[in-house]
Formats: structure tokens, C-alpha cells, sequence
């Protein structure tokens, strides 16, 4: 009778733990910081090897999405169509957070220290810095895309 209890206890335990983990994945809304209107629609998700990234798949409130891109960026992503573009790279999941991975700005190209935590109201507060622990820098907040 302990074991059972004992048994149903940790896979009650480590099923919440998972789903947990899993609240990042999906897509999100991201909004203008001037505006605060909708601005793209980013995809997270979990790579195989555990780390998250995300992709931007719609651009809102543009005539032509698949036209722009990203001219100043560097590297890679440099003239590439802004729709499609992962601009958030290699975070990893510790204690809530994603942590010790990058943003890219599409308007910029510049790329930025990120920190992701999901907040209680269920938006994602997304801190991008330009040192490491995140002190200089600025949030923004993202809701889920409602399908």
C-alpha cells in the first residue's frame, strides 16, 4: 500500500514537473514597444538536444511579410526574410526560466543576452540584456496566440 502511494505520488510529482517545463512551447504574440500593437508571432519550441528556440512564422500589420528582411543583421541571417527567422537561440530550462541564450532584434540585427520567464497571468516576460545577469537591458511581454 506505501509503495502504490509512494509510486503515485512521484508520477503525479514529475508529471506536473514536465508540464511545467512544456509551458514555453507554442506561439506567442509580440507587441510593439512604442505602439503596443501586435507586431509577429514567434514560435518556441524544444530542440532534441533539450535547449529552446524560437522562430518568428508571421509578421502582423505588414502589406507584404514575405518581402522583408532582415538587412542588418549579421552572419547568416543577414537579407534573410524576417518570417522564418529563429530569434531566439540555445536558451535552456533552469528552475522556471529559460536562461543563457540570445534574442535578436529583426529591426536592429543586434543580439542580445535573453532571459524567458512564464509569469502567473500567463504571458511570457522576455528580458533582453546586454550583459549577462540582465541588468542592463529592457522586458517585454508576450501572450499566447490564440488559435
Amino acid at each position: 500500500m506505501k509503495k502504490t502511494l509512494l509510486l503515485s505520488v512521484a508520477l503525479i510529482f514529475s508529471t506536473i514537473l514536465f508540464a511545467q517545463s512544456d509551458v514555453f512551447v507554442g506561439e506567442w504574440t509580440t507587441y510593439d514597444e512604442k505602439t503596443n500593437e501586435p507586431n509577429s508571432v514567434v514560435k518556441i519550441y524544444k530542440s532534441t538536444n533539450g535547449t529552446y528556440f524560437g522562430k518568428i512564422v508571421k509578421l502582423l500589420g505588414v502589406e507584404e511579410p514575405e518581402k522583408v528582411k532582415c538587412t542588418a543583421c549579421t552572419g547568416a541571417d543577414r537579407n534573410r526574410p524576417v518570417e522564418g527567422l529563429i530569434i531566439v537561440k540555445s536558451m535552456r530550462h533552469v528552475n522556471r526560466e529559460l536562461i543563457d541564450g540570445t534574442i535578436t532584434d529583426p529591426k536592429t540585427g543586434k543580439v542580445y543576452n535573453c532571459k524567458i520567464t512564464f509569469e502567473p497571468d500567463g504571458r511570457l516576460k522576455i528580458r533582453a540584456s546586454v550583459d549577462k545577469k540582465g541588468k542592463l537591458g529592457q522586458s517585454q511581454y508576450w501572450t499566447r496566440t490564440e488559435e
